[in-house]
């Protein structure tokens, strides 16, 4: 409502009011009314905006929940193609590593059977070595060296004999007691010359066609050298060691 004021000569200094007045007491009860719909109008956005608190809430952890269990899931699938990747890997290494260890052993084992080998062989020539010295003189010895060095000759294309002396003079004797017994005496008595040059065990055969050398020296070297084509022959045979370790 409004107030309107009307001057006119006849009421001078007066007011006239038009419609209801509104009273103090009208205004006071609408403020309450006013109040409430704000109020009301509060708590339907706040309960809207805590609505929509949840649900956005509520898609958040389902999303959540989602994206973790896929990246468990990748996790756990890379884990076990890296963990397959690793055991293979280390399978790898342990084999290179255990057929290294098997080379080793098996260049160590050949190692030291060729030194036993070498040291059985070393005995072996040692003995034969002793033996034939100690019996260097001895007639049978100087005969068998002999006949071993002409049995490829005709007895009459040999000339002279030469051997150390002392070999020579115990050759000489047996073939004389040899025909002392009734035996036929050997042509080769008439050949044998003493020849201070030759170290003992060592003899010359002369011929028509040249000279033959042999000594006890040379035979033993000989000796020697079959014993070292035989232990390779055999290593060659039975092949690598490592080989037999790896089966």
């Amino acid at each position: 409502m409004s107030l309107a004021i009307i001057k006119s000569p006849s009421f001078a200094g007066q007011t006239v009011q038009i419609g209801m007045p509104i009273k103090s007491e009208r205004l006071a009860d609408a403020a309450p009314v006013v109040d409430a719909q704000a109020l009301a109008r509060q708590q339907a956005e706040a309960s809207l905006r805590g609505e929509l608190e949840k649900a956005y809430q509520a898609k958040f952890e389902a999303e959540r929940e989602k994206a973790f269990e896929q990246g468990y899931k990748e996790g756990l699938e890379a884990g076990h193609q890296e963990g397959v990747a690793s055991g293979a890997e280390g399978f790898k290494k342990q084999t290179a590593l255990l057929e290294k260890l098997i080379d080793q052993v098996g260049d160590e084992l050949q190692t030291w059977l060729g030194r036993c080998q070498d040291v059985a062989t070393d005995l072996a020539m040692e003995a034969i070595t002793r033996i034939l010295g100690e019996n260097a003189l001895e007639s049978d010895v100087i005969a068998g060296m002999v006949a071993q060095v002409t049995a490829t000759l005709r007895e009459s294309d040999v000339l002279t004999i030469r051997l150390h002396p002392a070999e020579c003079g115990a050759l000489r004797l047996a073939l004389r007691q040899e025909a002392a017994t009734g035996h036929a005496p050997s042509s080769l008595l008439d050949k044998l010359r003493d020849d201070p040059s030759l170290q003992s065990g060592g003899c010359v055969i002369e011929t028509a066609r040249g000279e033959y050398r042999a000594s006890l020296d040379v035979q033993l070297k000989r000796l020697r050298q079959l014993l070292d084509e035989q232990r390779a022959a055999q290593t060659t045979a039975t092949g690598p060691l490592r080989h037999v370790i790896a089966a």
